[in-house]
């Protein structure tokens, strides 16, 4: 009778986890759709429902709301995000990827006096020495006018993926900006909108 008791609860949890997967499977594939169709208020509200707070972890909801009003360009909205996201960070790696997000949108605002903040949050807490590398080379870059890294630059572009290529080449052609080295920061300018 016992054992009968056993198998019977394992069965009751066993179909309730499949119960829920498929719910959180369903629920992705609706967000995912909203996303697709860049359909943001409907997003928005699904987001907020009950069934997502119950399905889909707060970072992993709160990094979507992120995406969304990146996609939308609300300067104002993804300050507050990035402000509501930053205490809900619980893994290492959840912490380097919303550092990383925060930096380059920050950085490409031109939003000088955050990416100071968030270069020595960055120094603090990651490890990882060629993401702390890229993020001192990109400060330097944009606002501190360096032309240090063009050469280091145009060996990675060598290995990448066409889409790195193109962030390469853009790099590249803002330090010969720095230079004053109009005619190179064109030819670099063109590539990276060729890549893209």
């Amino acid at each position: 009778m016992e054992n009968k008791n056993i198998l019977i609860s394992i069965g009751i949890l066993l179909l309730l986890i499949a119960v829920f997967s498929i719910l959180r499977y369903l629920k992705q594939r609706k967000i995912f759709r909203f996303i697709q169709t860049q359909n943001f208020s409907e997003l928005e509200k699904e987001l907020d429902s009950i069934t997502t707070r119950m399905l889909i972890k707060p970072y992993n909801r709160e990094n979507i709301r992120l995406n969304m009003y990146l996609m939308e360009r609300d300067k104002k909205k993804i300050n507050e995000q990035f402000e509501r996201l930053y205490p809900i960070l619980k893994k290492p790696l959840q912490n380097q990827e919303f550092l990383t997000k925060m930096f380059q949108h920050y950085l490409f605002e031109q939003d000088e006096k955050r990416c100071k903040k968030l270069l020595g949050t960055i120094q603090e807490s990651i490890q990882q020495a060629s993401i702390l590398h890229e993020a001192q080379m990109l400060f330097q870059i944009f606002f501190e006018n360096s032309s240090a890294y063009i050469n280091e630059l145009k060996q990675k572009m060598e290995t990448m993926e066409n889409e790195q290529k193109a962030m390469c080449a853009y790099y590249i052609s803002l330090q010969y900006e720095n230079k004053k080295d109009e005619y190179h920061a064109q030819k670099y300018r063109e590539l990276s909108k060729r890549l893209f």
